[in-house]
């Protein structure tokens, strides 16, 4: 008896310990002229665990041909046979209720799901965000109308974050036009920490709402 006290004892005090201990991920990409190099650092319990992945090669082509990524991608295409045939589609008002049902569930599902990664979000803290590009086509006017679109995209992430996620320090943004070559240097560096306990809790809540 004494010795199962023991045991749940400690159950409980490794619980608690796991649920309130945080996980600590760091995210860090630079990309120099043709270089680049990217890894994910994820610290859990103060260090005790430690896991690091490289991030998949990108590789620069300009702003005419685009990213492309190195990597093997494997395709089995079962062979299907193709023919003229026709079909008639009765619409009634059973199949517009039926999509009018599955149309609204699809809205609430939706609804819920924001919920949830709101509620986690509002969890994080992020301790350190930097983003700086540099970036040009070699034609001013473009280069100009890019900048812009940066500018865009970066303010609406961090603004459609911002209002749920806690800032340690202020978000350090940055775009550097250049007019003259044609470039793309980006460095992007940030760290969010948050607790085992409240990612436990959404992805419990996820996996109910998937079987709903």
């Amino acid at each position: 008896m004494i010795f199962s006290l023991f045991v749940l004892g400690i159950a409980i005090i490794i619980l608690f310990l796991v649920w309130y201990s945080t996980i600590r991920v760091e995210i860090l990409f630079k990309r120099d002229q043709q270089n680049n190099d990217g890894e994910i650092k994820i610290v859990v319990f103060g260090g005790l665990l430690r896991f690091k992945f490289n991030l998949s090669q990108l590789e620069w082509k300009g702003f005419d041909e685009g990213i492309q990524v190195k990597g093997k991608l494997k395709n089995q295409m079962a062979k299907i046979q193709t023919g003229q045939k026709k079909e008639k589609v009765q619409v009634n008002k059973r199949k517009v209720r039926a999509f009018r049902h599955k149309y609204l569930k699809m809205l609430r599902q939706i609804d819920e799901f924001q919920q949830i990664m709101h509620w986690f979000f509002g969890k994080i803290t992020c301790e350190k965000l930097i983003w700086k590009t540099r970036l040009g086509t070699g034609d001013a006017a473009e280069a100009g109308i890019l900048t812009g679109i940066a500018w865009g995209i970066k303010w609406a992430l961090v603004g459609m974050l911002g209002s749920r996620i806690r800032w340690k320090f202020t978000p350090q943004l940055s775009i550097d036009p250049d007019f003259n070559h044609e470039i793309l240097e980006i460095y992007f560096h940030s760290i969010i920490r948050f607790r085992i306990g409240h990612a436990i809790l959404t992805v419990k809540r996820l996996s109910d709402h998937m079987r709903q």
